[in-house]
């Protein structure tokens, strides 16, 4: 056990050396030039803000938006960036608590891999080996200093958190299935599009090990269970967001407009090959320009082939073959030759068929650390894995620089906080109202007043909070319809206190430009404010249930086991 536990902290320490190294051009001040701009600090900012006017949890964020609040996490996962917003109450600044976040997402992600490798490979070695390949496949440094996709790079720390818990159901104990239930549900979490795609895998090795549930029925059960309950923990934000989606007032073009060109951002095979780093974008086959690197890594390769010469050893590891399989499957759905147009159009919800690296990385990082199988009784397996981590320093070292950012971050934060920012979120005016996504050149014109579109008021000390407003209204003409400094989304709720105390609730309509409307009845006090919809109030509900289901089962674990 003592040595156990010596090899457990040394290969964890050669993990957490490595993160440092990989995050290490982000220490000092200042940021980074990528895709997402500074989008990740608005949006910290912005649960900062909303949680200030009473949502909790936030989804309308009152400083994005041109200042008139925009509905990012009614549509997008908030656990990346709720990690962010964790970090700076802490006391940090906005930066300090990003690039914390960053190297958080890297060191879990190692430590989560860790954790499947030595439960499934039965290998220290492999362990290590297979965590450090993780972190340090070129992807993921273009997630982080190219894209910037940073919820997708705190997904990273989930994926084997989801396989360790699918591995239990299916091979190990299943009782252990609230592991399955953390892996999905921090997924749903973090990135819907990767979850989406996990889930896919996920049923692939179900119907690969089918015969395993006929002859135990109750490990089908435990996946079900395990599912149900990660749905309940996620439903908060799932719930709401299916609904929102579904409804149809909303624009959600991004991938739908991307979902018809995703064949043209497949990627040739030569692309997947080489060490080459360099900044650009994901560019249509047929545009010529800098197109960032699509590499898969050299060493994942070469540690692969390795591992298939070792093929008597890898072949008494359950998820040994079926890894190599899955990566097999994602390197050809990111190539030009895969059907895209063949097959139901929701599978191209992945918007660029090189996202498909995410799951490359993982499955080949983890076959290619069966390479080491064997090592573990050998004296020399210490300086094995050292010599690993060396190579892996160099190999990164071209990778680690990103187009620094200078920044006063005192200034930024003074203006992160303001609702001054004309970001509308994302590409093509998403989750905007459908017509107000139309209209985008007057939601960059309108000014931040309360505009009369028919009759007459007299309005007094109006005055605007975030996502709440207030204003005495008199002389109200009988036809009143005003419009608010608010973009339209479902959960606003307005009052009127009427001058003999009645009160009066106002409904709130979707006006021509996608910002919230009313007809006003008559004089008194209007209030407005967000506070959440029927599916929103029903998923805090069923999220409650879940986490007391998740937490019961979590203690029930010892008893169980015993």
């Amino acid at each position: 056990m003592k040595n156990q536990s010596r090899e457990n902290i040394y290969y964890l320490s050669l993990l957490f050396i490595l993160s440092l190294f990989i995050i290490s051009p982000l220490f000092g001040e200042g940021y980074f030039m990528s895709h997402e701009k500074l989008y990740p600090f608005y949006r910290a900012a912005g649960i900062e803000l909303a949680l200030q006017n009473g949502q909790f949890p936030p989804r309308v964020l009152p400083n994005i938006g041109n200042g008139f609040g925009y509905g990012f996490f009614i549509f997008y996962p908030p656990l990346s960036y709720l990690s962010v917003w964790a970090v700076f109450k802490l006391g940090f600044s906005f930066f300090t608590s990003l690039k914390t976040v960053h190297f958080l997402a890297i060191f879990l992600s190692g430590i989560s891999m860790y954790a499947f490798a030595r439960r499934v490979a039965e290998s220290n070695a492999c362990a290590a080996a297979a965590a450090l390949f993780y972190i340090a496949a070129p992807y993921r440094m273009v997630d982080l200093y190219i894209r910037n996709a940073f919820a997708e790079s705190f997904a990273f720390i989930f994926m084997p958190i989801l396989f360790l818990g699918l591995y239990e159901i299916i091979i190990g104990k299943p009782e252990r299935y609230p592991i399955f239930t953390a892996g999905v549900a921090g997924l749903l979490l973090t990135h819907v599009i990767t979850a989406f795609y996990a889930a896919v895998f996920c049923i692939l090795f179900i119907a690969f090990f089918f015969r395993k549930f006929i002859r135990e029925p109750r490990r089908g059960g435990f996946l079900l269970l395990g599912g149900f309950v990660a749905f309940l923990v996620s439903a908060f934000f799932v719930v709401p967001m299916l609904a929102h989606f579904h409804s149809g007032e909303f624009a959600i073009s991004g991938w739908k407009n991307l979902s018809v060109q995703v064949p043209r951002h497949s990627v040739y095979f030569p692309q997947m090959i080489g060490s080459e780093f360099h900044r650009g974008a994901s560019l249509p086959d047929d545009v010529k320009g800098s197109e960032m690197p699509f590499i898969i890594g050299d060493f994942l390769l070469i540690f692969s082939i390795i591992a298939l010469v070792n093929i008597k050893r890898v072949r008494k590891v359950a998820f040994g073959i079926p890894f190599l399989v899955a990566a097999i499957l994602g390197i050809f759905m990111m190539s030009f030759y895969f059907p895209w147009e063949s097959i139901p159009r929701f599978f191209r919800y992945i918007q660029f068929p090189w996202r498909m690296l995410f799951f490359i990385v993982f499955f080949l990082g983890f076959f290619a650390s069966l390479s080491l199988l064997g090592l573990e009784k050998k004296k020399h397996k210490y300086s094995i894995v050292t010599l690993l981590i060396i190579f892996l320093f160099i190999y990164t070292q071209p990778f680690l620089i990103p187009d620094k950012l200078e920044i006063n971050e005192n200034q930024f934060k003074a203006n992160a906080l303001e609702e001054k920012y004309p970001f509308i979120g994302t590409t093509f005016g998403e989750y905007l109202p459908a017509n107000g996504a139309k209209h985008l050149d007057y939601f960059y014109s309108r000014k931040k007043n309360i505009k009369i579109v028919s009759g007459n008021v007299r309005l007094k000390n109006a005055r605007k909070q975030g996502n709440q407003i207030t204003m005495e209204m008199s002389s109200v003409s009988d036809n009143l319809t005003i419009e608010l400094p608010l973009v339209y989304y479902p959960g606003y709720r307005a009052t009127l206190i009427k001058p003999d105390l009645e009160t009066l609730n106002i409904p709130i309509k979707n006006s021509q430009y996608g910002f919230c409307e009313l007809d006003i009845p008559g004089n008194g006090l209007l209030t407005i404010h967000y506070a959440g919809t029927a599916s929103e109030t029903a998923g805090n509900w069923l999220t409650m249930a879940g986490l007391f289901l998740f937490l019961y089962s979590i203690i029930r674990q010892p008893r169980k086991e015993k």
